[in-house]
């Protein structure tokens, strides 16, 4: 790590003279042992080993222990920017664990302060805790569990999802069940897009390692989309003129788990979110979620409850998903025993299992959260992979 973080620095350090008296002593030996043999100049090889310990004594194990050394570029960095980044554990139908990693964000680096998302000018009154992470990290019906490092596992929420397909969520925790004691400090997003050869640090929580793990790399390009086969054009060096590129691709190792977690500049701040990895690109395949792109649709997602409770007319759905443990057959009992027809189950189970997610029921206003809430944990407590959304308003 010490020769990347010098490798910008134009000019080559001075050489220590306890080197160029290293160098002496072994061009003395060699320059003897180049001569003749005889009584006179025969050194043997002990005589040179003491020669080079003279010149360059070794150092104890005291003077070599960690809290004496310098501490590099990068391991401030970490060290600064890891209490932020959390462990994400969403689980699916029976007790099926994953693993992500999201990172801790203030409100107001998004919205103004004082708007109408939570009637205050402080991120800590309204008692959320929110993170950023990757959509497919909170993976639809699943309950989700956060950690920080130190902290105890957590109930976390889910706030929304991107629109437009943009893999990135937002999640929040409770001041009830994690105190703001115990809240790290906030990450924030740079917003400009990241430069290629930029250098990076990749954080975030791989399967079997102790976390949250970094990785360090550059900024290898930007990409507008992920499933890109044919070769983009050459519009300029590093793309910042093309159309608002969405992602940056960086040679910075990324694993499974990684998936949320930030994606550092060397300035601290976050230029993107860890969202996927491309084996065929080899180790240009990690990709991140640029940050420009990040801070629109986190910003639209802390509006879009404003929006909807400004509305009077906002109605709520209640969601089933297909998962690979029930039976179609289990999931039309469940449904009919929750008050559905054999018409309605039948229905509601076959679009899910075809399409991936079906309605269940819309609940218009008053109540229509509470209601939908009611169903979910109902459906939810007989192992059905379920989730209650917020949706467009119900016309009259």
């Amino acid at each position: 790590y010490a020769s990347s973080s010098n490798s910008s620095s134009p000019r080559s350090p001075p050489i220590p003279m306890r080197s160029l008296l290293v160098a002496c002593a072994l061009l003395g030996c060699l320059a003897t042992a180049s001569r003749p043999p005889s009584r006179l100049t025969r050194v043997s090889t002990a005589q040179r080993v003491s020669a080079v310990r003279r010149a360059w004594p070794l150092q104890s194990a005291a003077s070599t222990h960690g809290a004496e050394l310098p501490q590099s570029q990068v391991q401030r960095l970490v060290e600064a920017a890891a209490p932020a980044v959390a462990l994400v554990l969403p689980t699916m139908v029976r007790n099926q664990t994953m693993q992500g990693t999201a990172f801790r964000v203030l409100r107001s680096d998004f919205v103004e302060d004082g708007s109408v998302e939570d009637g205050s000018s402080s991120d800590t009154i309204p008692g959320w805790c929110w993170l950023v992470t990757a959509a497919h990290v909170t993976l639809p019906g699943c309950i989700l569990k956060v950690q920080f490092p130190g902290s105890p596992v957590t109930p976390a929420e889910l706030h929304g999802r991107a629109a437009d397909d943009v893999d990135l969520a937002l999640i929040r925790i409770s001041a009830a069940d994690l105190p703001q004691s115990l809240w790290p400090e906030p990450l924030r997003f740079r917003p400009s897009l990241a430069r290629v050869g930029e250098s990076v640090i990749g954080l975030g929580y791989p399967g079997g390692i102790l976390g949250p793990a970094a990785s360090l790399g550059i900024v290898c390009a930007h990409a507008a989309a992920l499933n890109a086969t044919m070769p983009a054009a050459a519009i300029a060096l590093d793309a910042r003129e093309a159309a608002a590129p969405t992602y940056v691709a960086t040679d910075a190792a990324l694993a499974g788990g990684m998936s949320g977690g930030p994606l550092l500049g060397f300035d601290g701040n976050v230029l993107g979110v860890n969202v996927l990895l491309r084996a065929d690109l080899r180790a240009l395949g990690n990709f991140a979620i640029a940050a420009p792109r990040v801070i629109e649709s986190v910003r639209a997602l802390f509006l879009a409850p404003a929006r909807a409770e400004a509305d009077p007319t906002a109605a709520w759905q209640v969601f089933l998903f297909n998962d690979r443990m029930n039976t179609k057959q289990r999931v039309a009992t469940v449904l009919k025993e929750s008050g559905f027809s054999t018409a309605e189950a039948d229905a509601v189970m076959s679009e899910a299992h075809t399409r991936g997610r079906a309605v269940v029921r819309t609940f218009a206003p008053p109540n229509a959260s509470e209601s939908a809430a009611t169903l979910r944990d109902a459906l939810r407590v007989a192992d059905l992979l379920v989730e209650a959304e917020q949706v467009a308003a119900v016309a009259a």
